[in-house]
């Protein structure tokens, strides 16, 4: 076999794309909100802390997180929707992409964050 050089160049083409996020929002007239929210996108492989460890890098395909998350973020606005919870508003989110972005306005938020929790 002989030794023989390879050249190989790429470059990367960035292309926008729309995102959509889905809000609800409870108003219990409460002077601090709690916020819940999970991603919905699909960006992932397995990594330590993930569901199945002993397989490092196995894509997931959005189960592990996305799917579970964003379940949760519905059931639990179900739940504070008929219960007796009203001392804080609620605002349930899911993402159409990582949390990461959203986190960045918070400051500029025209009320005051009792809690947020990313699922």
């Amino acid at each position: 076999m002989k030794n023989e050089t390879i050249e190989i160049s790429t470059s990367i083409i960035r292309k926008p794309a729309i995102g959509y996020n889905v809000a609800a929002y409870i108003d219990n007239k409460a002077p601090y909100t709690v916020i819940l929210g999970a991603h919905y996108d699909h960006v992932g492989y397995g990594m330590k802390n993930a569901l199945d460890v002993d397989s490092e890098y196995q894509v997931y395909n959005g189960a592990d997180d996305n799917a579970s998350g964003t379940a949760a973020v519905l059931e639990l606005a179900k739940y504070f929707k008929n219960s007796s919870f009203k001392n804080n508003n609620y605002i349930f989110m899911n993402f159409g992409a990582e949390e990461s972005d959203f986190i960045k306005i918070i400051p500029e938020a025209p009320f005051s964050i009792a809690f947020l929790i990313f699922l």
